[in-house]
């Protein structure tokens, strides 16, 4: 009994293997179309050609080397630029040194004050001026002057800087020189001083930039100069102490023959006017400068000049009234020289 139910249930088993296989391939085909159904259809790859490619290689190559010879020639440039500027500020530099020596030459040979108002040709003002112009032109050179490296800015900012004050101090300088003789106040120098204390500071800060630019030094006696020419002039009017009561006795006895000399005239006195006369002018009295017919109404000394030790040129002014009424102004100068003790007129003309 057991053996027959082994041998139908093998023989099942069997029947059903088939079945499945039959059903197999049965659902192959479909199963084929659902996949060929899912599956998407592949685009044709499209193929660029090789010719275009090889265009954007050659391209971007060329433009490679474009981008770095620009960048090349532009470096070079602005390097030599920089180098070519940076000779500038050693040639302004080289000049100030050359000009400030030849001005502390000329100071040497000056042993007085009022040798710095001299009017030869060869005088102390015109070597002021000289170096002077030199600084001004140094300083234009020095603000033209662009793509330097943060060295050569610095020194040239230092240098600029130093020589407006040097310059601040030639200027003041010339005014004194073109004033020597006027000067009697040692407070008129203090400008000067305070301009020489300016650009001796700004040197200071300027060696201290200076780098490799500067190979020579400015002399010394440059920054003393201000306080030799306040000595200078201190040891005149030490001097002039002396001969000033002299002088001023001069000077009012000289305004006073002028003005004596004026009223004669106003009074169309020619005895009166010849009596104040140099035997010379004496002799070229016209006593018709008497008969003008405009009175004189007033007189005023403008300025009174030592020329000379026995020279005064006085400055003065005439008003003068028409017969109409009308007032009018002349301007005349007197020249006036000691005979003896007395001061008289040897010439007078209008100006």
């Amino acid at each position: 009994m057991e053996y027959e139910e082994e041998n139908i249930s093998q023989e099942e088993l069997e029947q059903a293997e088939d079945d499945r296989e039959t059903e197999d391939e049965e659902a192959a085909p479909k199963r084929a179309d659902r996949k060929e159904i899912k599956e998407p259809e592949e685009e044709p790859m499209v193929r660029r050609p090789k010719s275009a490619g090889l265009l954007l290689t050659i391209f971007g190559a060329v433009l490679i080397v474009l981008i770095g010879g620009l960048a090349s020639y532009y470096y070079y440039t602005f390097q030599q630029m920089g180098r070519s500027n940076e000779r500038v500020l050693t040639d302004v530099w080289d000049e100030t040194v050359l000009a400030t020596i030849n001005l502390v030459n000329k100071f040497d040979q000056i042993s007085e004050f009022t040798q710095l108002g001299e009017s030869d040709s060869d005088n102390f003002e015109s070597y002021v001026s000289d170096a002077n112009r030199a600084v001004r032109d140094g300083v234009f050179d020095v603000r033209s002057q662009t793509g330097l490296d943060v060295s050569a800015s610095t020194f040239a900012s230092k240098l600029n800087s130093f020589l407006d004050d040097y310059s601040n101090m030639l200027g003041e300088l010339k005014r004194i020189a073109s004033r020597a003789d006027e000067i009697d106040d040692p407070n008129e120098l203090k400008e000067l001083i305070g301009y020489g204390d300016d650009m001796e500071s700004s040197y200071d800060a300027l060696i201290l930039a200076s780098n490799s630019f500067i190979q020579a030094n400015l002399p010394r006696d440059i920054f003393d100069m201000p306080d030799d020419i306040s000595t200078m002039l201190e040891d005149k009017l030490e001097s002039d102490g002396t001969l000033e009561a002299q002088e001023k006795e001069n000077r009012q006895a000289a305004e006073q023959v002028a003005t004596q000399f004026v009223q004669a005239w106003k009074d169309r006195d020619a005895d009166g006017m010849s009596a104040l006369m140099t035997s010379g002018a004496r002799g070229e009295f016209n006593r018709g400068v008497l008969e003008d017919s405009s009175d004189i109404t007033s007189f005023r000394i403008m300025s009174t000049k030592m020329d000379a030790d026995a020279a005064i040129e006085i400055s003065g002014r005439l008003e003068k009234e028409t017969p109409d009424g009308q007032t009018a102004d002349e301007d005349w100068k007197f020249t006036l020289i000691k005979t003896g003790d007395n001061w008289l007129i040897d010439t007078w003309k209008k100006v």
